[in-house]
């Protein structure tokens, strides 16, 4: 089938459930999936006839996206950073804030010599895959309390040949933890409340792992608490908190964070948002 007939079965098809730009985007991110090829390709090819195994997978997805599943759990991988992720339902989708958190830490210690990071609650490895590359120097442990996302994220620190530790275990109450001191603690915890979730995707709400994205409204803190609980104990002095927060509890946890010795101050995202906190222990 010719491309462009392909593509404009797909605007047919979906443009009750997404908008022109989604479509073409997801078009284009499930055509090079499927031919291997690139969008230059496409460009260069303007009437590119695609082979019938490929045009019957591409016709294929119109039902699972009619049913708002995320491309990236259709073609098994998510890009972050200099990185082609595997994800699935165990993992959330990295989101570019938290790449953006990433950087803001290779930034600060890009000069720091050698550094122990934990990163707590690391799904699909993107923070622990990113720091290990932007900080070679670093020893770099990444727990979770999913075996089947830790599994995942072994999976993708293999692919790309870099040396991470992964730890199962709960934060809430860690039992396998190492317990010696660590320079840098960073963490992308559960954050939205369930009464947010009204206000969301359904490509989130029906198939990212609810564990990893809500917190309870009458507990919001709940997986920030255990976090500085566990770093007021195994951060060393001057040792850096990294937090990507809910811009709900961004004062909250600031004076939260003031009552525990930390000096602490807000970061914004790329969207004006307060998203991030950095957190320096006395």
């Amino acid at each position: 089938m010719k491309r462009q007939f392909l593509y404009n079965t797909f605007i047919d098809e979906l443009s009750g459930s997404y908008t022109g730009m989604e479509i073409k985007v997801i078009f284009y991110r499930l055509y090079e999936h499927f031919t291997g090829k690139d969008r230059i390709h496409a460009a260069m090819h303007p009437e590119e006839i695609l082979d019938e195994k490929v045009s019957l997978s591409l016709l294929e997805t119109i039902e699972k996206l009619k049913r708002h599943t995320p491309v990236e759990y259709i073609t098994g991988h998510a890009y972050f950073d200099h990185f082609k992720l595997k994800v699935n339902e165990h993992t959330l989708i990295p989101r570019p804030e938290t790449e953006e958190l990433t950087h803001l830490i290779a930034e600060i210690h890009r000069n720091s010599g050698t550094l122990r990071i934990l990163d707590i609650g690391t799904g699909s490895g993107c923070i622990a895959l990113s720091l290990t590359h932007h900080l070679p120097n670093a020893q770099v442990s990444a727990l979770d309390i999913s075996s089947e996302a830790l599994e995942t994220a072994a999976e993708n620190a293999r692919r790309y040949g870099l040396n991470i530790r992964f730890i199962q275990d709960d934060i809430l109450s860690p039992r396998h933890t190492p317990r010696h001191a660590w320079d840098i603690i960073v963490s992308n915890p559960p954050y939205v409340l369930h009464s947010e979730s009204e206000e969301m995707s359904e490509r989130i709400l029906l198939y990212e792992p609810h564990s990893a994205l809500f917190v309870p409204d009458e507990d919001p803190l709940r997986y920030y608490k255990a976090i500085i609980r566990y770093s007021d104990n195994h951060l060393k002095k001057n040792g850096f908190l990294y937090l990507e927060i809910n811009p709900l509890s961004g004062d909250t946890l600031m004076d939260h964070l003031s009552q525990k010795d930390y000096d602490a101050e807000i970061k914004k995202d790329f969207l004006g948002r307060k998203r991030f906190i950095i957190a320096r222990k006395n």
